[in-house]
């Protein structure tokens, strides 16, 4: 995984400041109190960082033609807005393997299921992982698997 010590958009070193500041994201124009933005003045806000690290998700997984599920994530944390120990991995896990699954010859319709799988990793509370012994990843995904609809169940079941 690349460095997370440099600017998202212009990779430039981040600057902290004693401080909070008004910011304007970068990305969608809002303003938000930060300590931090790059030296070229990028600040990235929160709701802008997440749509950032979904589309990545959506981006590859319904791209890829790899049956891997565990090459699939590694491709997706190679994105920049991916980071390690961040919320995105409550998504990330379980759409990795819907993509999988459905590359493996499985029936599924993948737009929906990482729609799903989207909204139910979203509601696992950020920074739950580390206060807890659960892989709340693989929870959000056991949650995805347990779905009444038929077409995607069967992706995690035996042939």
């Amino acid at each position: 995984m690349p460095a997370r010590e440099e600017c998202l958009l212009c990779h430039a070193p981040l600057v902290y400041l004693p401080k909070q500041e008004e910011m304007a994201c970068a990305l969608c124009g809002g303003l938000y109190p930060s300590n931090a933005r790059c030296e070229q003045g990028h600040y990235v806000c929160r709701a802008s960082h997440r749509k950032q690290r979904l589309a990545a998700i959506w981006r590859i997984c319904l791209a890829t033609t790899s049956k891997n599920p565990l090459a699939i994530a590694r491709e997706i944390m190679e994105d920049p807005f991916i980071y390690m120990h961040g919320p995105e991995h409550h998504v990330l896990v379980g759409s990795c393997l819907l993509a999988a699954c459905r590359n493996a010859g499985r029936e599924l319709n993948l737009p929906e299921a990482l729609s799903e799988m989207e909204r139910r990793g979203g509601q696992v509370p950020n920074g739950i992982c580390a206060a807890t012994p659960n892989a709340w990843a693989s929870a959000a995904l056991t949650a995805r698997a347990n779905l009444p609809l038929a077409p995607i169940k069967r992706a995690f079941l035996p042939a």
